[in-house]
């Protein structure tokens, strides 16, 4: 009946109504190849009775599948959440999920992101920790059990040094998530049309680094031509960051990229510790 609702409003088939059903998400909507009640295309006359159909936005499906959903479990850090909410103003408490635990997912089939804040006691598998300080804490030990958790079990963790370094970082991996959903679906014309477009989300994340004054570390002009001199994604830039430091920033010769600078890019990534 949905299917069926949807493609007299629309004015289209039974199938491609039941095909666009599928495409947010309802894999068992019906695939009628009878002609159903599509309306005629053509304008009613006035006073005739007719309804007019109302067509769908172009690329209305499109967006509804790219939509990013950020969940938080309940009692997650609430300093953290503050600073969260003014990045990501649509994330929702999630009843279910465990506490300190944040959710990324593009559109309903899309890619995913798993976080979990800690003290530095816990480094279980499966999502990327952030570990946040607390007083009388043992940081040599914590950098210890980082540094074991990454090399026996390949498990990624980065030390932030105030919950609104936590949130950042968060919200850096959203709009990576929301660049890689975008490109993903531009045709070869849009490509065309926008040849920068593959550097622009790298672009609009490294411009949340901040320095130690809390002010914006990179010009959005310079957080550009560091992204096109990378020449990489996201998670590309993480893998060599982890293993050349904010001193492979530096060796790529972006002009005015200077020490504190590239420092302030490798802290929001990787986290200062």
């Amino acid at each position: 009946a949905a299917v069926a609702a949807i493609a007299q409003s629309a004015k289209i088939t039974l199938y491609q109504s039941g095909k666009a059903v599928r495409a947010l998400g309802l894999d068992t909507a019906p695939l009628s190849r009878k002609r159903g009640p599509r309306v005629n295309s053509a304008t009613p006359q006035e006073g005739s009775g007719q309804p007019e159909g109302k067509r769908w936005r172009l690329g209305a499906l499109q967006a509804a599948g790219l939509c990013l959903s950020v969940q938080a479990g309940p009692g997650t850090h609430k300093e953290f959440m503050k600073n969260l909410r003014k990045l990501l103003p649509q994330v929702e408490v999630v009843g279910g999920m465990a506490r300190d635990e944040i959710r990324l997912k593009l559109g309903l089939h899309g890619p995913s992101f798993q976080f979990r804040i800690s003290d530095g006691n816990d480094f279980s598998p499966g999502v990327h920790w952030l570990i946040l300080p607390q007083a009388g804490s043992d940081w040599q030990g914590v950098a210890q059990a980082r540094a074991k958790a990454f090399a026996q079990r390949g498990i990624v963790s980065s030390h932030c040094t105030s919950p609104a370094q936590a949130a950042r970082h968060v919200a850096a991996c959203a709009t990576a998530l929301r660049q890689a959903g975008s490109v993903s679906t531009e045709n070869d014309a849009a490509r065309r049309r926008a040849p920068c477009s593959r550097t622009g989300g790298l672009a609009a994340v490294l411009g949340l680094a901040q320095n130690s004054g809390g002010s914006k570390a990179l010009s959005a002009a310079l957080a550009t031509r560091l992204a096109e001199r990378a020449g990489v994604g996201l998670f590309e830039l993480l893998q060599r960051l982890r293993q050349g430091g904010a001193g492979y920033l530096r060796s790529l010769g972006v002009r005015d990229l200077g020490s504190e600078r590239a420092s302030a890019v490798s802290a929001l990534l990787l986290g200062s510790g």
